[in-house]
């Protein structure tokens, strides 16, 4: 079919444009290169083409390439006022850079080599499907089916996959970046995401890099991750971004017939899920999403372990610990036993303490503070140590004053008798922070049961503090 022929067709054809079953060689490129702005729904379907490596290609309705054999696509500077589709399709290698999309991008071919995603932005989709929901609750934040921004699937495994540089705007955590294929190298580098970043079903073989990103939310749903490589930037996902997706019925929402068709018929919505983030009592209760969740963060923690990546994984198992830590507070509100209470306090207790095992620094730090403060309280009790009271010394200051009418030498005195006392106090803690008990305690009053408490304090807090030091060795 010849370029003049590919005109006359969609000059001449009134409504949606379906080229069929056609040997287009390089003349759908000549076609591009001679209309200036395509603005019919425009369909290539089991057609033969060389190649498609026109820049500043224009569309304002839908653009289709499905089950074609096509060479290789290579465009930029383009703008798609439609959806575009590339599936189906054999193709060697796909190469999107410089352009504009006003709706979906949708990439799942039979046979892909290579795909390069450059430089790209992605504006946010208008919401068609307006949805009332009979059973609104804290599981749907805000019940909506998902909208697909950008989805990449595969029948086939894909060489390569690079995503560099693009913005995908959005104006709700509803609209998704969808990455489900199977993938030998996949790197997502210096993008900002403000649609959701989706893994849902993605296999990594080979090497996975996602660092330098601006990610809102992120799920890696039942991804399977690269057991070769994986860099994986936690500062991009700290701040509990990570979250868990999960499809509802479609019943549970009142739909038009009009809404319904069009949820079935526009492959850029998905059926309608929800987020879960393990924050409401509702969600909470729901083990199986809460499952998932800890999986996911269980499994990132593991790549980055396995590949030396310290910060990385003690970032993700504070996290981890935290979520942890709200799902042990619901199990105590919904069943008030000792048992329950102890778990979540002592969970609470690591956080503060040593950063959920991470952070022995931090531990250290805190112990130092412990002895300081009860060492202080010491000071002002009488202790066996000290070789004369509190009143005594200043009854002497006061002697010296009277005695001599010089004020420094009195004051030197008094102030050694102080120092003194204040290290009795400090050494006392010391001693009882670290050994629980060490024969007779050498102060009287309040403190001797202070001192007992203390005691009982560093043994439990210095056991925290071994553990986290040997977790932390084990690296």
């Amino acid at each position: 079919m010849s370029t003049s022929e590919l005109m006359t067709l969609y000059q001449s054809t009134k409504g949606r444009v379906v080229i069929e079953n056609k040997i287009l060689d390089d003349h759908v490129d000549h076609f591009f290169e001679q209309i200036d702005t395509l603005r019919k729904f425009t369909a290539f379907v089991n057609c033969q083409i060389n190649q498609l490596s026109t820049d500043s290609i224009r569309t304002v309705d839908s653009l289709l390439f499905v089950g074609c054999e096509i060479g290789y696509i290579d465009t930029g500077g383009s703008y798609f006022g439609g959806y575009l589709e590339i599936s189906g399709n054999s193709l060697h290698s796909l190469n999107l850079y410089d352009s504009e999309f006003r709706s979906s991008v949708h990439i799942n071919n039979r046979e892909l080599t290579m795909v390069s995603f450059r430089r790209n932005i992605l504006r946010n989709i208008a919401t068609q499907i307006v949805l009332e929901s009979e059973k609104n609750s804290d599981l749907f934040r805000k019940p909506t089916p998902f909208r697909n921004q950008f989805f990449l699937g595969s029948n086939a495994p894909i060489g390569e996959v690079i995503l560099s540089n693009n913005t995908f705007e959005s104006e709700d955590l509803f609209q998704t970046v969808q990455i489900s294929a199977e993938m030998g190298k996949l790197m997502i580098q210096d993008n900002t995401f403000q649609s959701t970043l989706d893994f849902d079903r993605a296999t990594i073989t080979n090497q996975l890099m996602l660092f330098q990103n601006s990610i809102n939310r992120i799920s890696f749903g039942y991804m399977t991750f690269s057991e070769t490589y994986n860099l994986i930037e936690w500062d991009d996902l700290k701040g509990f971004r990570i979250l868990q997706t999960t499809k509802r019925d479609v019943e549970q929402f009142k739909l038009t017939d009009e809404d319904q068709i069009l949820l079935k018929n526009q492959s850029n919505y998905q059926v309608p899920r929800a987020f879960y983030e393990a924050q409401s009592k509702l969600e909470l209760d729901y083990l199986p999403l809460y499952d998932d969740l800890i999986r996911n963060y269980y499994s990132l923690y593991l790549s980055s372990k396995q590949f030396g990546n310290i910060r990385y994984a003690n970032g993700i198992n504070y996290e981890m610990k935290e979520i942890e830590g709200r799902w042990l507070r619901n199990q105590y509100l919904n069943q008030r036993t000792f048992s329950n209470y102890f778990k979540w306090k002592l969970n609470r207790l690591m956080g503060f303490y040593t950063r959920h095992g991470t952070d022995p620094a931090k531990s250290v730090m805190i112990s130092l503070l412990i002895i300081l403060i009860f060492g202080v309280f010491y000071f002002f009790f009488p202790s066996d140590w000290d070789k004369e009271s509190k009143a005594s010394m200043i009854l002497k200051f006061k002697e010296l004053i009277a005695r001599d009418g010089v004020y420094v030498k009195p004051f030197f005195v008094l102030s050694w008798a102080i120092l003194l006392s204040l290290i009795n106090g400090l050494t006392l803690s010391l001693n009882s922070f670290i050994t629980l008990g060490f024969g007779q305690i050498p102060t009287h009053g309040l403190a001797k049961y202070a001192c007992i408490i203390e005691g009982f304090l560093g043994w439990f807090l210095l056991t925290l503090f071994v553990v986290t030091l040997i977790n932390q060795i084990q690296f």
